[in-house]
């Protein structure tokens, strides 16, 4: 990914303000937000059609918010995700938007990752020596399938 940010900064697309460009906070599109329980979600809709998910997903239409690629529009658009996504808990926010392209995801802490059904489909985690453990990655033929020891 640092070539790529390298590429957009010698382009003059990229700044090294924190949180002013699209992919590092900047963009309300691409961020994650805090919900009425204190947890998280993460949003990354940065194609139009993903875009335009989340908007419906919100109940809000393009004219409430603005253009994403105009970021002049970006702190009201803000402000509306911001007061929407804090008006319920997280799990409620998963479960509004699942099977949905709207690109909003929970911010999981690692005991419910560890439990989540996609990273233990994968075998992402493993119960070793010494408690919970990242699986080896990347997987190789030969790698073991698990960790031995911390």
């Amino acid at each position: 990914i640092s070539q790529m940010i390298l590429a957009l900064r010698s382009m003059g697309a990229w700044t090294d303000d924190r949180a002013s460009n699209i992919l590092d906070g900047g963009a309300p599109f691409y961020d994650t937000y805090v919900c009425a329980d204190g947890g998280y979600v993460a949003v990354g809709a940065l194609e139009p059609h993903f875009f335009a998910a989340l908007l419906d997903g919100l109940g809000l239409r393009l004219a409430d918010v603005g253009d994403p690629r105009d970021r002049a529009n970006w702190p009201l658009m803000r402000s509306q995700f911001t007061r929407l996504f804090a008006s319920k808990p997280r799990d409620e926010w998963v479960v509004h938007f699942d099977g949905s392209s709207a690109c909003v995801t929970p911010v999981l802490t690692f005991a419910e990752a560890a439990e989540h059904p996609h990273l233990v489909a994968r075998g992402t985690f493993t119960h070793g020596v010494g408690g919970l453990q990242a699986s080896p990655a990347p997987r190789f033929s030969r790698t073991p399938p698990g960790a031995t020891s911390l």
